[in-house]
């Protein structure tokens, strides 16, 4: 990518530049902005947009790229100064309704947002990418039942697609679908044996009392060595949660809890948890092993789950041969 963006420049920069007409340097231009822009460096992308704008103003793909180019380097009020002028002179053009949802995302007003991506969405019915941001902005939004809804009609669509199953299992997992979710998680692990997806199910499975086939899920876990040790951690310290509460075995419990420990389990968020329960056995000897998380003040929880979204994707450009936006 670099040295197709060095030659650019020189095409765009050397003595031959006489030779060109304004639309053809404009088109220069406007590949060095998307090259800039593909490497991340969005105001140098932006210098050169502008500069092809500038050329030519007809040249509608380099306003629709400088728009994302403000889109990502914050500057959203002129990014959606320039896609809704796109937008009046082609009304029907999904890719820019799309891109005007992301950035109504990136300043905050997820209901414009929604509103552009519902737009797309009508005029794109089989779009995947859409029904995904529309969901993730649900979810955002307290709504689970909405984001379910859209989900579902994404994985139809595309059942194969990992990112989908995960949003759907937050779904159902947020508006307490516990059966749903426990039947999701337990097709994700058909299709992909992976134990972070079953450290989930294993949680699920707790939430709906099924402590027993929980209990193996996570001594599967913390049993394999291949795993990270904060994997391992963290089933270990789930096992102890059951054992010390609902299974009423408190010394496996406190050995269990005790492997969590010298492993490196640091959740704050599951001890306090842990903490609270009326019916932990053994309480004085846990309380004594957690304390130092428990009344840590900025106690480290664990990061999301790998494949959870939390934003709307970001649209593509719009490559020269792209005819979503000439």
């Amino acid at each position: 990518m670099r040295h197709a963006l060095a030659a650019l420049v020189v095409v765009a920069l050397s003595g031959c530049v006489t030779t060109l007409t304004r639309s053809e340097l404009a088109v220069e231009y406007y590949n060095i902005g998307t090259a800039y822009l593909d490497l991340g460096q969005h105001g140098k992308g932006a210098d050169y947009l502008v500069r092809a704008i500038e050329l030519d103003p007809a040249l509608v793909r380099a306003s629709y790229n400088l728009a994302r180019a403000y889109a990502f380097l914050g500057r959203h009020a002129e990014a959606i100064a320039l896609l809704e002028e796109l937008l009046s002179d082609d009304p029907e053009n999904t890719r820019v309704m799309e891109t005007l949802g992301y950035v109504e995302y990136g300043r905050g007003d997820l209901d414009r947002s929604a509103v552009w991506y519902g737009m797309a969405l009508e005029r794109s019915p089989a779009n995947v990418d859409l029904l995904l941001n529309l969901a993730t902005i649900a979810m955002l939004q307290d709504d689970p039942g909405t984001a379910a809804v859209l989900l579902e009609r994404a994985r139809r669509l595309a059942p194969q697609r990992p990112a989908v199953a995960q949003l759907l299992l937050d779904a159902f997992d947020a508006a307490d679908d516990v059966d749903r979710a426990v039947a999701l998680a337990r097709e994700m692990l058909e299709a992909r044996d992976d134990d972070r997806t079953r450290l989930r199910y294993a949680g699920l499975l707790v939430r709906g009392e099924f402590y027993g086939p929980a209990l193996v899920e996570l001594e599967r876990i913390s049993s394999n060595n291949r795993n990270e040790a904060d994997l391992r951690a963290s089933a270990l310290f789930e096992q102890a949660a059951i054992l010390l509460t609902a299974a009423g075995e408190p010394g496996l419990g406190l050995d269990r809890l005790g492997e969590a420990l010298a492993l490196g389990f640091r959740d704050a968020e599951r001890a306090r948890s842990l903490s609270a329960r009326p019916d932990l056995l053994e309480r004085s000897r846990v309380m004594e092993l957690i304390d130092p998380l428990v009344t840590r003040p900025n106690g480290e929880a664990e990061p999301p789950d790998a494949g959870s979204s939390v934003a709307p994707a970001a649209p593509g450009s719009s490559a020269p041969d792209d005819d979503a936006v000439r």
